[in-house]
């Protein structure tokens, strides 16, 4: 359910995803291709403490970030990223 909700997602407006999944211990599994991600100027945390991730299927358009410290903190999917 979470997926489908996640793939819903009008991303291409936003311009802080600062916190937007911190501390999701239980989520194991996440695929964000479908984000828009080409206006965010903030990823600060975005995935921090998200101690389960392992599978990040995600393509992050960078080109805008200002912020992106501690993104991957503590989290396993930022080791490929």
């Amino acid at each position: 359910m979470f997926i489908c909700f996640v793939q819903r997602i009008d991303t291409s407006n936003v311009t802080s995803m600062s916190l937007m999944f911190q501390f999701c211990e239980l989520l194991t599994s996440l695929d964000l291709s479908n984000f828009d991600t080409s206006n965010v100027t903030d990823m600060n945390c975005m995935f921090a403490g998200c101690v389960s991730l392992t599978d990040l299927d995600v393509t992050i358009d960078k080109s805008s970030v200002e912020d992106d410290e501690d993104m991957f903190y503590n989290c396993p999917a930022g080791n490929n990223y």
